[in-house]
């Protein structure tokens, strides 16, 4: 009984996965066509720029504008439509969603290792370093695109990323000048009298 409910649940998962995944309702289809249009997405890429709206939405990736690392506070699907190609040339046509590792993975501002793709899913080589190293190149300069093309829109999504241990070393010296100062004013009193 457990195990039959457990499949119907995951058979209800993935049917709203599927469904969800099938081009963004939140984007109109018009938009999906100028993008599509705008960035020359060939047929046998629409899964890979597919895959990347479904997996872009929800999600908040960190990304590298110039020398600054920004929250980007939704992907916006012009960004998608950039990355679509390196997308498609990474993984392997039916194996696109697992570009939802990758942008998962962008979510976190401290990023350590690499996300854990399964190899299976890549569609030339197996080094998930460089396959990652070449999907953040291409999220960063497509968001960068972006940014220089929609400076006003990308005043309300961008967020620049203030780092806690930054925050609390540079508090942690000024405790130890405020301390400082306060001991040679202290000595200085002592001196007159």
């Amino acid at each position: 009984m457990a195990i039959t409910s457990f499949r119907q649940l995951c058979l209800l998962i993935a049917a709203g996965l599927s469904l969800s995944a099938c081009g963004g309702e939140t984007v109109s289809q018009e938009e999906l066509l100028r993008v599509a249009d705008k960035f020359k997405i060939k047929d046998s890429e629409k899964a890979a720029f597919k895959a990347c709206i479904a997996t872009s939405e929800g999600n908040a990736p960190y990304v590298k504008i110039g020398i600054k690392t920004m929250l980007l506070a939704s992907v916006p699907v012009e960004i998608c439509g950039c990355q679509t190609k390196t997308i498609a040339q990474t993984f392997k046509k039916d194996k696109v969603g697992a570009y939802g590792m990758f942008i998962s993975w962008t979510t976190k501002a401290a990023r350590k290792g690499t996300p854990r793709f399964e190899k299976s899913a890549f569609a030339q080589g197996t080094d998930s370093k460089r396959i990652r190293d070449k999907l953040l190149e291409s999220l960063d300069s497509c968001s960068m695109q972006f940014v220089k093309a929609n400076l006003e829109v990308a005043k309300t999504l961008l967020t620049p990323y203030v780092d806690p241990a930054q925050v609390k070393k540079e508090a942690a010296e000024k405790k130890k000048k405020d301390a400082e100062a306060k001991a040679k004013a202290d000595a200085a009193k002592k001196s007159e009298t």
